[in-house]
């Protein structure tokens, strides 16, 4: 792809409403990517709008949506503590558990390692639902170990055996939860006078040719700031219900969960100022352990002190490798490497740094490290952008729109005194020397397995 080139101009014959910048950012997307793409404080909306990564879920009513987190597709079971039986010489015994995840001819695994087989289809109970079932082994003499189905005590599936012409198979697939989040309405409006609308900015690519008002670009920047700043901290404002907890004027205001709150309670982590390669390591072995898979793809989101602290505990592990070094044979000596260090491999896991300027903020971070940096600066997201078995990405934005009409990205001029498309009009909406530039985004952000991703923060 050929480089943007960016150029100052005067408004005149060849500005055009055909070619400029918010015409065609409706017609061809791709325009207002790249626009996006050269602004990094846009890092996450970058991975989500500019990149297509938009989600197919309908939206419910008018704001919220919904989707299943899928993980491990089994999970553990919780003894109550109520159990008969001992199981000697074979004898059947039941064990009552909270949940309902096992069939019969299941194979369930207890914590010492002690097996059993349930013989029967588990009955609802008091405390949950009680199973029956015979110790596996073929030792006559085995009794059951006490401790393995006690209060709290947990098993798992590993397995099912069934006779020959057996009658049927058992399906006992386990979602966690659906996750259902609403989408946020994100405005910004300012005005252009006069004076101002006669320089505009050429943004030029592949040979086509865009234009937009020299004073318009503040607005939208701070438009796609705040959009951002939205996707990582935003918080869901209405109850359990459903019904918002928010009104102004007598309608409501509706925020949806961004990444952050998302995350919340799934990998967390901590670190201090001296990160290392072997905590690196430690907590991508805690992702993969959560999110069982071998191959993961994490985007890695950090403010400059995350990335001082990645550079430095990536050359403090070269260095001790002994893999920082050269030997350069013209001169008969080792010389020192500089490298800079955005990516990292282990067991199977790549991770990708990406710098993400609101986490430097000042004006929204002030709890400050020694060093005189926001501690949110050393926050390090890790986003699973993987490729889903579904097919879908694990990161996706959602837009209100349906056909024609997308209100991810909505971009209108109200003409005043001012209408730089149609100058010789006798009509204005307003009695101001300018014209008013509107923003309007309705979006929200989806991470369809939030357990598979993780946040490293300062202590």
């Amino acid at each position: 792809m050929s480089a943007i080139k960016i150029s100052t101009g005067t408004f005149g014959d060849s500005t055009l409403l055909e070619n400029s910048l918010s015409q065609n950012s409706l017609l061809y997307p791709m325009i207002s990517k790249v626009v996006i793409q050269q602004y990094p404080q846009y890092a996450l909306t970058y991975m989500t709008d500019g990149l297509s990564r938009y989600a197919k879920e309908k939206v419910i009513g008018s704001s919220s949506f919904e989707w299943w987190i899928k993980g491990r597709l089994s999970r553990p079971m919780t003894a109550t503590g109520t159990t008969s039986g001992t199981g000697a010489s074979k004898a059947p015994f039941t064990a009552e558990f909270v949940e309902n995840f096992a069939n019969s001819n299941d194979i369930l695994k207890f914590k010492d390692g002690q097996q059993a087989i349930i013989i029967a289809e588990p009955i609802a109970s008091a405390g949950g639902f009680t199973y029956t079932m015979v110790l596996q082994d073929g030792v006559a003499a085995s009794t059951l170990t006490g401790t393995n189905v006690a209060a709290g005590a947990r098993a798992g599936v590993i397995g099912n055996a069934h006779p020959e012409a057996s009658d049927k198979g058992y399906g006992n697939l386990a979602f966690p939860s659906k996750y259902r989040n609403y989408l946020s309405t994100a405005r910004q409006a300012g005005e252009i006078s006069g004076d101002a609308a006669t320089s505009v900015v050429w943004v030029e690519l592949n040979g086509q040719r865009v234009w937009y008002f020299q004073a318009e670009a503040d607005i939208r920047e701070k438009f796609l700031y705040e959009k951002e700043v939205g996707y990582w901290y935003n918080k869901i404002n209405v109850d359990t219900s459903g019904n918002p907890l928010v009104y102004q004027a007598g309608k409501p205001v509706i925020t949806g969960d961004g990444l952050l709150a998302q995350i919340d309670g799934a990998n967390m982590g901590t670190y201090s100022s001296g990160l290392t390669e072997k905590q690196i390591t430690n907590f991508l072995a805690d992702l993969r352990y959560t999110n069982g898979a071998a191959d993961a793809s994490y985007t890695v989101f950090t403010g400059t002190a995350g990335m001082r602290e990645f550079q430095q505990a990536m050359k403090d592990y070269y260095i001790v490798s002994g893999r920082a070094l050269s030997y350069d044979a013209a001169f008969g000596k080792e010389v020192p490497l500089g490298s800079d260090f955005m990516t990292y491999h282990a067991m199977g896991i790549r991770m990708t740094l990406v710098h993400a300027p609101v986490f430097d903020d000042p004006n929204l971070h002030h709890d400050l490290a020694p060093d005189g940096l926001p501690k949110e600066s050393y926050k390090m997201a890790f986003i699973n952008t993987s490729t889903l078995p579904e097919g879908v990405s694990n990161l996706e934005v959602i837009t209100k729109g349906e056909g024609a009409i997308n209100r991810a990205f909505v971009h209108k001029y109200v003409s005043g005194m001012v209408d730089p498309f149609e100058p010789k009009s006798i009509r204005a909406a307003t009695s101001k020397d300018s014209f008013k530039c509107e923003y309007l985004s309705q979006s929200g952000i989806i991470l369809r397995n939030p357990k598979s991703c993780g946040v490293l923060e300062y202590v």
